[in-house]
């Protein structure tokens, strides 16, 4: 054992310095990603989170604007990408 707690065969002792607190936000998106999953794939058996994405912070309103205004156009993106992809 490492201080009170259980090391397990192969487990870097230095790890549980840097694991996320039990109260952080890493955590708290953890929990809701795997409730969330668990009740999409009731509907979607096949479904799973993006890979490869970007947290970030909103630290203010107008951040909070233009993210949900980027939200609101991707769709449209999506169209006319397809649209030029197509005609190339």
């Amino acid at each position: 054992m490492f201080g009170s707690k259980r090391l397990y065969r192969g487990q870097n002792p230095e790890m549980s310095k840097i694991s996320p607190d039990k109260n952080s936000i890493s955590v708290a998106i953890r929990f809701f990603k795997r409730q969330a999953t668990i009740r999409i794939r009731k509907i979607l058996p096949d479904f799973s989170w993006q890979s490869n994405y970007h947290d970030r912070i909103i630290r203010n309103e107008e951040e909070l604007n233009r993210i949900r205004e980027y939200i609101q156009m991707n769709p449209e993106r999506w169209d006319e990408e397809k649209k030029r992809l197509v005609l190339e």
